[in-house]
């Protein structure tokens, strides 16, 4: 999943919470993005039960989002 911490109606921090909850989802690995720097709220997600893996933080270029999936596999 590459998911962006801010969202409309939902954030990041609440949908992996919601994904670390479900036993059939928090396997599959996560890698956030966002233009966050927020230190202490991304350290939060790693200790969640969910798979997040990887942090890509805004602005980006496609090599690097390219390197962080190819990281999983």
């Amino acid at each position: 999943i590459l998911l962006d911490l801010m969202m409309p109606n939902i954030d990041g921090f609440k949908v992996v919470e919601e994904i670390s909850k479900n036993k059939k989802l928090c396997d599959i690995p996560i890698v956030l993005q966002s233009g966050l720097s927020d230190g202490d709220q991304i350290k939060k997600l790693y200790l969640q039960k969910a798979k997040v893996i990887g942090m890509i933080l805004k602005p980006y270029n496609k090599k690097v989002v390219l390197s962080v999936i190819k990281h999983i596999y």
